[in-house]
């Protein structure tokens, strides 16, 4: 709504226009298993199932989907960025080598 509101109106979040569904969770086998689970599962909010790179495949959640969605994405470049470490660790690749001084 653009213009003042009027004291009978309800005051709208600044996300009230957005008309997008957002994303579509639960619309797979595994978004029904995720639904239970996160059902049986004391204080658990969601779950969700995600490729590499933390776009999320499907998912459950009691809260909002949106929010869901970057959390995933957040957690999948986190996950990422720790099993790349991980691996050149394995690999004997220093990630960092501090300098050495001269005459120690």
């Amino acid at each position: 709504m653009i213009g003042p509101r009027s004291a009978s109106q309800p005051p709208q979040s600044p996300h009230a226009a957005v008309r997008d569904p957002g994303p579509v969770l639960g619309n797979s086998p595994f978004g029904e298993i995720l639904r239970r689970a996160v059902h049986a599962t004391p204080r658990a909010i969601g779950g969700a199932f995600a490729d590499p790179d933390g776009e999320m495949i499907d998912g459950f959640t009691t809260r909002n989907p949106h929010d869901w969605a970057l959390i995933t994405a957040h957690y999948g470049i986190v996950l990422s960025q720790l099993h790349a470490k991980e691996h050149r660790a394995a690999a004997g690749t220093p990630a960092a080598q501090p300098a050495e001084t001269a005459g120690a």
